[in-house]
């Protein structure tokens, strides 16, 4: 709808947190810490990714960007 999408509008500002799809459904908190199968299942990862990274950055992420996020967010505690 040309709105601006980013990742805290759905997930917040803190990975730590749930958070709730456009749609109203719950989401479980991005942070592995306290969603250990966050990345457990590759194929579920990529699907997220993919649709994601193009609803937000307009384009695929990078392996390189992929794996940045995800080191961010083990880091978090």
């Amino acid at each position: 709808g040309g709105e601006s999408v980013g990742c805290s509008g759905c997930h917040t500002e803190d990975p730590r947190q749930p958070g709730r799809t456009r749609a109203g459904k719950t989401i479980e908190p991005l942070a592995p810490a306290l969603t250990p199968t966050r990345f457990s299942d590759g194929a579920k990862t990529e699907k997220w990714f993919s649709r994601n990274c193009g609803d937000v950055l307009g384009r695929p992420c990078t392996a390189m960007e992929k794996g940045d996020f995800v080191t961010w967010l083990i880091g978090i505690k």
